[in-house]
């Protein structure tokens, strides 16, 4: 990022993302104004996990909450020149599970197309998806490593489709 904006990490993500989504909790990383907010996480086998972030790392750093990614979301849906720009360079990953990589995770279920992203920190899981089509979504945000199972079931509850998704050998 810095190569082509000229700025660091944080203050491009800062200034083109997170001001312009109203995400007012969320930064790249741990800052004193929302360390009192951030949860403990718990390992696989029940001990407390807890990693800070002290310099943006744009693929791991992000601190945020499902409130400000809500807001992320729904600004998304609004603007269909990025949905059209996210999946207009996708490769198929594996077709049998419909499970395409490109700007975004993409999903090609039988319902229709939908965007995902997982997040995977130590001690902590999340995930996001979306119907491309009908703006529809969740974000679930867990503090265990062991969250991730609720996906597929809070998925069906929420899109209720068949997700090749979640049978993906990779998700883990």
């Amino acid at each position: 990022m810095a190569a082509v904006t000229g700025e660091d990490t944080a203050a491009t993500v800062a200034r083109w993302c997170l001001s312009h989504w109203v995400c007012t909790t969320s930064r790249m990383f741990l800052t004193q104004d929302i360390r009192a907010g951030v949860v403990q996480g718990t390992g696989w086998f029940g001990s407390l996990q807890h990693f800070e972030f002290t310099e943006p790392n744009a693929a791991a750093s992000m601190y945020t909450t499902a409130g400000d990614y809500v807001q992320l979301l729904g600004a998304l849906t609004a603007r269909r020149d990025f949905l059209n720009m996210i999946l207009s360079d996708v490769f198929a990953v594996d077709p049998q599970f419909g499970v395409s990589w490109g700007m975004a995770g993409v999903e090609q279920a039988e319902a229709g197309t939908y965007l995902w992203q997982w997040g995977n920190n130590l001690g902590y899981r999340a995930f996001e998806m979306m119907s491309v089509a009908a703006g529809d979504g969740f974000v679930l945000m867990t503090n265990g490593e062991k969250g991730l199972r609720l996906a597929a079931s809070l998925a069906q509850s929420v899109l209720p489709a068949n997700h090749g998704f979640f049978r993906f050998p990779l998700l883990g």
